[in-house]
């Protein structure tokens, strides 16, 4: 007996050494706030940032009903375990599966506890470590937005190498202060989340409804939510090993201090969760993400430090987690296969924990999912029914009392979340991985088939033929790789380009097959020379060869790419393009070797089209020539427009303050517009709830950066009826309607809900009930006062003109041999006016952007252009007159829109050379022209949306020119568009008066690269009363378009447009 003794004594001091070594058990010296800050770094982690998620897939009733029951149920099962830390006296449950091992057996609860503790602890700690690695990243991109994308391993392997040193810290109370510190961060980010949030106002459409497509999905993302929350209730694992580090005495027990540290933890919890989850879904919807930081975008210093905190509090909350592990195998490696305590060991086993997390996280970081599936496997039984089962086991309370009652609620509720939430969260784990490709090819492809055939029925096109046609277009997507949204853009281009309807025809085919070869032919070229060879974007364009030219005009053939696209790449990439037709049509020709020179293309009020010109090459010397040269021309009389902006003003000062004036005043003067007409009331605050309808006005604008989408389209306000607030604008109503970002309309309709108005029509212009008054005579120059009509008797409304759009040369030299011959021309058919738009000296010249001249823009300008048209004048005597306007691609003046006119040197002493700004107006003989060079249609065209009923017009290149003239004279605007496009320098400080459109003028000059036409555009509706004005457009089309030749435009005005008639000629 003597010899036993003293070895049980030493077994003890063996087992006291190692307890002392253990991390759980090695210090007993914490107080009760240690508690506090330990379960607040326990509970509020990676959980709170995906409670507005989980209220997104519930709803407002279920998501607030579940949050809150299961705050009361885990405070409550919470309580019970500090209770049940020292149920026996003189002994202390240390360890969650030590409490299990009194109540079910040494065995049993060894197995129900262990298993779903080291669950629980090891995934939360994988998901902390891909929170972190996800936070640092996001802290990354908010801070340096320019800097090299990373990989999210990388910051995981970032994130993991904190660890690496933390994780050899020995003991809870080592690691307090890092504790502390996460505790204070998971309240900062927190309460940066919800009020950062809540700074930003209610989303714009936002939608309260379930996330989910159909009724099955919303069930299983329901599930997937239970999991959210219980995720957010986790601290239960470790708070028995939290307990442990707190001194404990018959007389002061450890529960007392653990309690009340428990009791202010959970009111910091309630703070955090209960505002991050109903702010965040009331502001953002079912928008919200997983992660409500990634949610948030603005502003940035404010999202980087939220992120920032995360992270600093996920190292603490991956410490606080990671410790009962470390503990578990410590103990096993100590005292089962009884290895010698010490730093080697720890260093060991704690590197290849940390290490194993990492590498698990790196290979599935998906956040969400596992929150939801981890949430309901692990976390639900261990915080809320596995706690009521030991009670019942251990303190047995009366059968049917209160306390059985109310922990069979908590056991039962358990377990159902249990069930539930895993099923959602691992069907969101197979969901993030993405779908796997079918290998099965007739699968692959029968999957094609269906997405052509989708994409044509959603743009409206119909088949005759749907097999065949859908066999080949499948046939054209294999052979060339194409998506069948850019099968379906090609053809919406082809269609369009070829005047057909919405009907695919199989005998169309063919032609189609062609065009296709002739993109893919262009790309090639252009990635072989890399040069500019500008002209148009369409092939069909350089040819000009088609019948029906009303429904002849550029359609992007990407709506995602093209309102971004700049002109060096609308422009033709080589000259070898043609449009296919149905017959094979030749490419272009040299310019020097052409044969159809001055061809009429179309006319307008003429019966011949055919016409051509003869013109002599020796008609110098000719006899008819000369006698022309002897008698005097007619002369006309030419007053411009004050030219604004003036030559030398200071450009590049555009504020914000006078973007926002000048599109205020545009909403307001039309807003004052409809109501003078007498049709309309007075316009309301579109985004106010109400059932009635109500009349609004505001301008049309995009949600985001991009192409003007049909959903979602928003309306702003003016600031005087609405504060300049936007609010959605439902169409879906509308049969017939057309707009573009920046166009200000009048819209009736109602707003139910305040976040959506439901248009029941648009009205896009003003009724013409009074004349456009004509502008104050102070607001002209005239040009010429001493000029007198040699024809008193004749008609003062009438003049001839010739037009014509650069570039004046075409792409493989600098000779402007197509100035040369419209000069030519112009010499033999004596217009009284010849207008000539830019650009003149084109930096979209492959010889200029090569840099390969020898002198410099201006002298070009000067000795090319200006000494051309000298030679011109000189040569047609005092009667003709000659406008020239600037081009915002003139290598040779100022890049800004509103553009001023050239300043020509020398100067014209017989005033007959005049140059005007870009845009400007001037009146010849009482013949109001305006003109424009920068390319507002094909920038509308590729910016609009419409709809048309069932057999409508599709008179497209009208009605977008109607655009620009259908406007009360108060707000009608050379460039409508806003925003402008990417190349359009628009300076809104000079915008003011220099864009506007003081009248409703005779002829319209609107160059650009989609299909010349002249067309005459009527303004109202001609009934009850009211005006119809009527304009001639004109799109004189290029002069030169690659290395050959291209249009101009020959116009007789004679009073009004119906009597006028006007040619398209080719040079």
């Amino acid at each position: 007996m003597g010899t036993d003794e003293p070895k049980k004594h030493e077994k003890s001091a063996e087992e006291k050494a190692i307890d002392d070594w253990l991390p759980i058990t090695s210090s007993r010296t914490a107080k009760w706030w240690y508690s506090t800050f330990h379960n607040v770094t326990a509970m509020v982690g990676a959980g709170v940032l995906s409670l507005p998620y989980a209220m997104s897939n519930m709803g407002w009733g279920p998501g607030v009903t579940f949050l809150i029951l299961s705050w009361v149920i885990t405070l409550y099962t919470l309580w019970q375990m500090v209770e049940m830390h020292e149920i026996v006296p003189g002994k202390r449950f240390d360890r969650y599966h030590e409490l299990g091992q009194h109540a079910f057996g040494k065995k049993l609860g060894l197995y129900i506890v262990v298993p779903q503790q080291v669950v629980v602890e090891v995934s939360t700690c994988i998901i902390y470590m891909v929170t972190g690695g996800k936070s640092l990243k996001k802290f990354h991109q908010t801070v340096c937005p320019d800097c090299t994308n990373i990989k999210l391993t990388y910051f995981i392997l970032i994130f993991a190498s904190v660890h690496f040193v933390l994780s050899h810290l020995p003991n809870f109370n080592s690691i307090s202060i890092i504790s502390l510190a996460a505790a204070v961060m998971s309240l900062t980010y927190s309460t940066i989340a919800w009020t950062a949030a809540l700074a930003k106002g209610v989303h714009k459409d936002v939608d309260y409804s379930l996330r989910g497509k159909n009724t099955g999905e919303n069930v299983f993302n329901f599930f997937n939510a239970l999991g959210n929350i219980a995720f957010a209730y986790a601290g239960h694992n470790v708070v028995l090993e939290i307990q442990a580090t707190i001194p404990s005495t018959p007389i002061k027990p450890s529960k007392k201090p653990m309690w009340k540290g428990v009791i202010f933890a959970y009111i910091i919890v309630a703070i955090c969760y209960f505002p991050v989850a109903f702010v965040g879904y009331y502001i953002y919807g079912n928008t919200v993400d997983d992660n409500i930081l990634l949610t948030l975008e603005k502003p940035a210093w404010l999202v980087a430090a939220a992120n920032l905190f995360v992270l600093i509090h996920v190292i603490g909350s991956y410490q606080i987690f990671a410790m009962p592990v470390f503990d578990m195998m410590e103990t096993f490696l100590v005292k089962q296969v009884k290895l010698k305590p010490s730093f080697t060991l720890r260093f060991v086993t704690r590197t290849i924990f940390v290490a194993f997390t990492m590498i698990i996280g790196m290979t599935f970081p998906f956040f969400g999912a596992l929150v939801g599936f981890f949430g309901g496997f692990a976390l639900a039984p261990t915080s809320y029914f596995l706690p009521c089962i030991i009670w019942l086991a251990i303190v047995k309370p009366k059968k049917f009392s209160f306390s059985w009652f109310l922990n069979w609620f908590c056991i039962v509720f358990g377990v159902i979340l249990m069930l539930l939430a895993p099923v959602g969260g691992l069907r969101n784990i197979i969901i993030s991985q993405g779908p796997v490709e079918n290998p099965n090819p007739e699968l692959r492809i029968a999957k094609m088939e269906e997405e052509i055939r989708a994409e044509f029925t959603k743009n409206k096109f119909i088949f005759d033929d749907e097999e065949e046609i859908l066999q080949k277009c499948l046939t054209f997507c294999i052979q060339y790789k194409l998506s069948a949204s850019d099968l379906v853009s090609s053809w919406d281009l082809y269609s369009i380009n070829r005047g057909l309807d919405s009907t695919v025809r199989s005998s169309h085919m063919g032609a189609f097959l062609e065009h296709l070869q002739s993109e893919q032919l262009n790309k090639v070229r252009e990635k072989e020379s890399g040069l500019h060879l500008y002209s148009n974007d369409v092939a069909m364009i350089l040819n000009g060869n088609y019948e029906d030219i009303e429904g002849i005009l550029h359609t992007p053939p990407d709506k995602r790419t093209l309102a971004h696209e700049k002109p060096s790449d609308s422009a033709q990439k080589t000259n070898g393009s043609r449009f296919m037709s149905e017959k094979p049509l030749e490419s272009v020709t040299p310019f020097g070797s052409r044969k159809n020179k001055f061809v009429v293309q179309s006319t307008l009020n003429q019966h011949s089209s055919t016409q051509t010109i003869k013109i002599e090459e020796d008609h110098d010397n000719s006899e008819d020539d000369i006698i022309k040269r002897l008698q005097p021309g007619e002369k006309c009389s030419l007053l411009i427009d004050r030219s604004k902006p003036e030559p030398g003003c200071r450009f590049m000062y555009d504020r914000i303050e006078d973007k926002f004036n000048f599109l205020e005043n545009c909403i307001k003067k039309r807003a004052t517009a409809y109501v003078s007409s007498g049709r309309y009331e007075e316009p309301v605050d579109p985004s106010v709830a109400s059932q009635k309808s109500m009349f609004a006005v505001g301008m049309i604008c995009c949600e985001e950066e991009g192409r003007l989408k049909e959903k979602p389209v928003l309306l702003q306000s003016s600031v005087e009826h609405s504060g300049g607030q936007r609010v959605r604008l439902d169409l879906q109503k509308l049969n017939q309607f057309s707009i573009f970002p920046g166009q200000v309309v009048g819209v009736e309709g109602h707003n139910p809900s305040g976040h959506c108005l439901i248009a029941s029509k648009i009205i896009d212009y003003v009724p013409l009930s009074v004349t456009s008054s004509e502008e104050h005579p102070s607001k002209r120059q005239a040009m010429d006062h001493s000029l007198e009509l040699t024809n008193p008797s004749h008609d003062t409304s009438e003049v001839s003109l010739i037009v014509a759009a650069g570039p004046f040369t075409t792409s493989d030299n600098l000779f402007f041999e197509p100035l040369t011959e419209l000069l030519a021309y112009a010499r033999r058919k004596q217009p009284q006016l010849l207008v000539l738009l830019g650009p003149f000296i084109d930096s979209d010249h492959p010889e200029l952007r090569k840099g390969t001249i020898n002198q410099t823009f201006e002298e070009m300008f000067q000795f090319e252009i200006l000494g051309k048209i000298q030679d011109y004048v000189e040569y047609m005597g005092s009667a003709v007159h000659v406008i020239l306007m600037p081009s915002i691609r003139d290598a040779n003046h100022d890049f800004v829109f509103p553009q001023p006119a050239f300043d020509i040197h020398p100067a014209d002493f017989n005033h007959q050379i005049y140059s005007i700004s870009n845009p400007g107006m001037f009146h010849a003989n009482e013949v109001k022209v305006a003109c424009c060079t920068v390319d507002i249609l094909k920038h509308l065209s590729a910016e609009e949306i419409c709809r048309n009923p069932q057999g409508g017009s599709k008179q497209r290149l009208t009605n977008l020119a109607k655009h620009i003239l259908n406007q009360h004279r108060h707000v009608r605007c050379f460039y409508p568009l806003y925003p402008p496009a990417e190349d359009v320098p628009l300076d809104f400080s000079l915008a003011k008066e220099a864009l506007h459109i003081s009248s409703m003028p005779d002829i319209i000059i609107l160059p650009s690269d989609l299909a010349h036409f002249v067309k005459v555009l009527s303004f109202g509706e001609g009934n009850d009363g009211e005006e119809q004005l009527k304009c001639i457009c004109v799109n004189p089309g290029r002069l030169a378009r690659g290395e050959g030749g291209g249009f101009f435009v020959e116009i007789n005005y004679r009073g009004n447009p119906d009597s006028s008639n006007a040619s398209i000629i080719r040079i």
